[in-house]
């Protein structure tokens, strides 16, 4: 994706955990999950028809960096595994990387599925750098899993909670259970 096309989808975004939006007139709080979008925010203070607001904490306007998207999926360490879930409170795979990629700018499709045709061909785990995306198929040749490629041939993705795991070309190896749990299928990269 080039800068170009980043500038024109820029968005402002919560990049903490724990951030709400409190009324001036009744002081009600909204709380905003980490990735809420929020394009009318200019600041700390906004105004959203005719009720003012405040936030807890500064938004979050930087993007494209690959520091970026490493400080918040390693926020999401251990964060439980939810089918369909995008927050810290539940995520599943695709939302994961869905997830950090929003936080940087870069839309993504919602399902592993969806997100495999997207991003340039990586022909080997050799060739992939930190932040490319990892494929994974079920025994039916379906993708089904995806994850985030780390340096030392390490993987973050969301299974059974966000945990960090071996990968090799064959797949992800667990290290705790001391298998194989996924078999590798493609790599992507979305940085260009």
């Amino acid at each position: 994706i080039s800068e170009d096309t980043l500038i024109e989808h820029s968005k402002n975004f919560i990049a903490n955990h724990l951030v709400w939006m409190e009324s001036s007139s009744d002081h009600r709080k909204v709380f905003l999950p980490l990735g809420c979008s929020l394009p009318f925010a200019k600041g700390v203070h906004f105004k959203l028809g005719d009720e003012r607001f405040s936030l807890s904490d500064e938004v979050d306007t930087t993007l494209l960096s690959i520091k970026k998207l490493k400080r918040t999926a390693y926020s999401l360490m251990e964060a439980p595994y939810l089918w369909g879930g995008r927050t810290p409170l539940g995520i599943d795979c695709s939302g994961f990387v869905q997830l950090i990629y929003k936080t940087i700018g870069i839309p993504l499709k919602r399902d592993a599925k969806d997100q495999v045709f997207e991003g340039i061909p990586v022909n080997t785990l050799d060739n992939s750098t930190e932040g490319d995306l990892a494929f994974f198929i079920n025994n039916k040749d379906r993708v089904h899993h995806v994850g985030l490629i780390l340096d030392n041939n390490q993987i973050m993705h969301a299974c059974g909670k966000v945990r960090i795991d071996t990968i090799d070309e064959k797949g992800i190896f667990n290290n705790d259970k001391r298998s194989y749990t996924h078999k590798l299928f493609s790599i992507k990269r979305i940085l260009v």
